[in-house]
């Protein structure tokens, strides 16, 4: 979970860093990023990572062009979502 936080907080820095103008795709990002990140501090089952880390995927993949470096962070993030989805053990 540490892994997947500081990714989010990584990018969402570089991000605001920039002040992206008010609904460009950079300003949804920062946005969809600190609602991931908020889900998945909150998460108390399997399904609940599952299920944020679909929204996030499905927001970078219909908003981002693929071949970006900012697509690929995403992909980045959403795979470790995933992997911690696989790991988890209901508590």
């Amino acid at each position: 979970m540490r892994d997947l936080l500081e990714s989010i907080d990584t990018l969402l820095g570089r991000l605001e860093r920039e002040s992206p103008r008010q609904e460009s795709l950079e300003w949804y990002l920062v946005n969809n990023l600190r609602w991931y990140r908020e889900k998945m501090q909150n998460a108390k089952t399997k399904q609940d990572v599952e299920n944020a880390t679909r929204v996030l995927s499905r927001f970078s993949s219909e908003s981002m062009d693929w071949a970006s470096d900012l697509f690929r962070e995403c992909t980045r993030i959403e795979e470790k979502g995933v992997q911690l989805a696989k790991s988890w053990t209901d508590r």
